[in-house]
């Protein structure tokens, strides 16, 4: 068994993973005779007990979990499968008593009608969800986690339009937003008991060999200090040599200095304590690109999480020949050195996606390395559809074409990998790595219409450039000028010596100060 477990913290980093596991949920199956022809093996991202499970811990504020309850039809509030008390008294509760009246949650209609489960259901569900009624992840999450995944910040709460960054239940920060609110708030929780000894170990535990830790989490908020506090004490503590990769989501607008001056202070805990570090935002023009609304969560999570679920899969595979270990894939990326700061991108036929982020993960001029994932189409046609979804009939001539932009990805899948291009610039070609997954990505009726059809190749790419060495230099003087302090002098000397590693050629620095 090589297991692998996910953090998710924020409600952004919900979202996103509400579609990753709606996703691994539908490549089960449930007869032994289609097991030896099912491409993923479940048992890598889930766990057996009294129902399957996803090997996962799950933070939001109080209000953040929608209409989830803590019970459910697998797991009863009080008891796990074995008849044991669930040890988590932090979900939708604190150690204090408070008598607080909060108006539930209505149900979400697609979630009724996954209640109401019939063979109709499948087809019914599309045409549930829109981005003025789909407000929480729960709102259309597939599956059940296990109580024990689900953790709150029991002094926060959430509300998707009226406190949409969280609220203060006390006195002190009106929004969950600065470096030092979410540095508090792990200290306070992290001191009020051995915090991962109850809510991690037993989920290491569980796990005959655990290969791989993925996290996603809000960076550009409190969240950072709060995951990168958390992950430095996992990597001293618990697992000093498991595989680490951070899917950062970062806000892509201007930020003003305070909040530029705090996502310094979150990033470098964060790069040092993770093999991969993924910087993720999205643009309005990209979200407009896709047809997305940028203020839907719910978009943003399904746009998230196709770099994220196509790397994570390739560690889920069941034959052995075609599984990469989360290790095997940070070893092709980083190519024998530190670097570890990638770029990611992906692109559905002829409609790509840029997830760099204003300040951080820009476009440098120089690739050290790449790696990019194919998956084929749920459907392969020799007519894609439309953006309408109808079929539209091709000549051979379109077909052959490349104006044609139905036919784009499918005369050559890999145009956007550009190998060609990156050796003549000095890439070596033992840098730059491109991998078929067997696996489609499957259509759920949760996914934004019109978001991938069943006829569209999806790709995904990793990239290492020099674009962090002005970015890492930026950030060091950012914290010089910014805070004076001797930590802050010494998390600026950290961030010179990782920019290093990406300064390419005769590089100057001229980095300046936006």
């Amino acid at each position: 068994m090589h297991e692998i477990v996910h953090f998710s913290l924020s409600s952004t980093a919900n979202h996103t993973h509400a579609h990753f596991y709606n996703a691994q949920n539908s490549y089960f199956v449930y007869d032994d005779r289609q097991v030896k022809n099912s491409l993923v093996d479940p048992t890598v991202l889930f766990t057996m007990g009294k129902g399957v499970t996803p090997r996962a811990l799950i933070w939001d504020m109080r209000g953040g979990f929608g209409s989830m309850k803590r019970s459910n039809a697998v797991y009863d509030q009080e008891n796990d499968s074995q008849g044991n008390a669930v040890p988590n008294s932090a979900v939708w509760t604190s150690d204090q008593v408070d008598k607080i009246v909060e108006q539930p949650v209505a149900r979400h209609p697609y979630q009724q009608a996954l209640d109401n489960w019939t063979p109709e259901t499948q087809s019914s569900l599309h045409g549930l969800l829109s981005a003025k009624n789909t407000l929480y992840w729960s709102d259309y999450l597939d599956l059940y986690y296990h109580p024990s995944s689900l953790l709150t910040l029991p002094d926060w709460e959430y509300h998707p339009t009226d406190y949409p960054k969280g609220r203060s239940r006390g006195a002190g920060e009106s929004a969950f937003l600065d470096y030092s609110v979410g540095a508090s708030q792990w200290e306070d929780m992290s001191n009020k008991g051995e915090y991962l000894d109850t809510h991690f170990r037993p989920m290491l535990e569980n796990c005959d060999v655990m290969s791989g830790l993925s996290i996603t989490s809000e960076v550009d908020s409190a969240w950072g200090a709060f995951t990168g506090l958390m992950l430095a004490e996992l990597r001293e503590d618990y697992i000093p040599k498991t595989t680490i990769f951070t899917w950062a989501i970062h806000d892509n607008a201007k930020l003003p200095m305070q909040r530029r001056v705090s996502r310094a202070q979150s990033v470098l805990p964060l790069v040092q304590n993770s093999d991969l570090y993924i910087p993720m935002g999205a643009s309005p023009a990209t979200m407009s690109n896709m047809g997305l609304d940028p203020s839907s969560q719910w978009h943003l999570g399904a746009l998230y999480n196709f770099p994220l679920e196509s790397f994570s899969v390739l560690s889920s595979l069941r034959k052995m020949d075609e599984r990469l270990s989360m290790q095997a894939l940070a070893d092709m990326l980083q190519n024998g050195t530190q670097r570890n700061i990638c770029s990611a991108f992906a692109a559905i036929e002829d409609r790509t996606i840029d997830y760099s982020v204003s300040g951080l993960s820009g476009q440098g001029n120089h690739v050290f390395s790449k790696t990019a994932v194919l998956r084929p189409p749920v459907e392969e046609s020799a007519a894609p559809p439309t953006a309408q979804g109808k079929l539209q009939q091709l000549s051979l001539q379109d077909i052959l074409n490349s104006t044609n932009p139905l036919a784009d990805l499918s005369k050559d899948p890999w145009k956007h990998f550009g190998q060609d291009e990156l050796t003549e610039k000095g890439t070596p070609l033992s840098a730059l790595h491109r991998i078929e997954c067997p696996q489609p990505f499957n259509q759920r009726p949760s996914l934004p219409d019109g978001i991938i059809g069943p006829h569209d190749h999806l790709y995904t790419s990793l990239t290492i450039d020099n674009g962090p060495y002005d970015d890492l230099n930026n950030m060091a003087k950012l914290l010089s000028m910014g805070l004076r302090t001797d930590e802050s002098r010494d998390m600026a000397e950290d961030y010179y010596a990782q920019a290093e590693q990406y300064q390419f050629g005769s590089e100057e620095e001229d980095f300046d100060d936006d």
